[in-house]
């Protein structure tokens, strides 16, 4: 398992089976460490499955399994310096909400549903990008109103 380029992240995915094989998670927990990153999407190391993990360190961190992103009634943006292991040694401003909703499950298919801020909603945002086949070097900034649900 390795990085692929960005034109193999934008793949169409299919829906994620449980259990993640913890062989999967444990490579790309490597892959995502080993390039000094927080977040790494399925698409992004060629699995094309709607997953990915993420790692904030002390203690916050985790699987996303078939994700989907709910934008709050109540939008405040602000903007950020963010790198992409697709892209990398390039950093991009991009535009973020500041709070998000996310819906999904665990790597053994127990569902969550998450009200997340600041950090973490940015890298989820990052992550949730890349399972739509976009990437922050394409100018994409924001979770597209399009590609998110109402709450």
């Amino acid at each position: 398992m390795k990085l692929v380029s960005l034109e193999e992240t934008k793949t169409p995915l299919q829906e994620t089976s449980f259990p993640i094989k913890q062989e999967v998670l444990d490579e790309m927990t490597k892959i995502m460490h080993d390039n000094h990153g927080i977040g790494l999407a399925a698409p992004q190391v060629g699995y094309l499955q709607r997953f990915f993990i993420y790692d904030l360190g002390k203690g916050h961190r985790g699987v996303c399994c078939n994700p989907k992103l709910y934008l709050r009634k109540q939008r405040r943006y602000y903007w950020a310096k963010e790198g992409c292991l697709t892209v990398p040694g390039q950093e991009f401003m991009v535009k973020r909400l500041n709070t998000i909703r996310l819906r999904g499950f665990n790597q053994d298919g127990q569902p969550f549903d998450w009200v997340c801020i600041g950090k973490l909603a940015q890298v989820l945002q990052h992550e949730m990008m890349h399972l739509e086949g976009k990437c922050i070097a394409d100018g994409q900034e924001i979770v597209n109103e399009r590609d998110a649900a109402k709450e």
